[in-house]
């Protein structure tokens, strides 16, 4: 199956799920993220604001809020394919639409990418082995692949768009965490 064929496919499925599912869901991978210990060790995490055909990422938002840790949300530049880590502290007042229809903070409280432990990536299509299919950007693989590289890279998505292999190129960064509404699945890290 080719990117293209996939992305389609993923979105076939995640719009077969109703509204309430997608809410019920949503909250359930919150709440099995929020358990991890990758997680609670994590002091600055990057998250990321979802969108409709997504989960939904606020309870991941406001929980991290409501946990004390210092919070950022990628802001896109999209003439230098490049991403700004913007402070939020107040959801409902620090995000607008911004590029690509995604909501992005509005203010200016950069977070320097090196200071980020936790980045929770999103995605159209997920393995176990940690690869991951994108919108097609490479936003994230750029950003994962330079000076946020020490930070954990950690999916969070519906069981449905886990698949038994996405195709992935060189340029490719996968994620060392996996975490739906029934499973968390850890990628070990080393090659081979």
């Amino acid at each position: 199956m080719t990117k293209d064929e996939l992305r389609a496919e993923i979105a076939r499925r995640i719009g077969l799920l109703t509204a309430d599912e997608r809410r019920r869901k949503s909250h359930a991978i919150a709440a099995t993220l929020f358990a991890t210990a990758e997680w609670q060790a994590a002091r600055t995490v990057m998250l990321f604001a979802g969108m409709p055909d997504e989960l939904d990422t606020s309870p991941i938002i406001t929980g991290a809020l409501a946990e004390g840790k210092r919070v950022g949300l990628p802001r896109c530049r999209p003439g230098a394919r490049a991403m700004d880590i913007v402070r939020v502290t107040d959801p409902a007042a620090d995000l607008a639409v911004g590029a690509y229809g995604i909501p992005e903070p509005v203010g200016d409280d950069l977070i320097a990418p090196v200071s980020i432990d936790f980045v929770l990536v999103p995605g159209r299509a997920f393995d176990r082995a940690g690869n991951r299919l994108g919108r097609g950007a490479a936003y994230y693989d750029r950003f994962l692949s330079g000076p946020a590289a020490t930070a954990l890279p950690c999916a969070v998505c519906f069981d449905c768009q886990v698949v038994p292999a996405v195709p992935c190129d060189a340029h490719d960064v996968p994620v060392r965490m996996v975490v739906t509404e029934t499973e968390t699945v850890r990628v070990d890290p080393r090659p081979g």
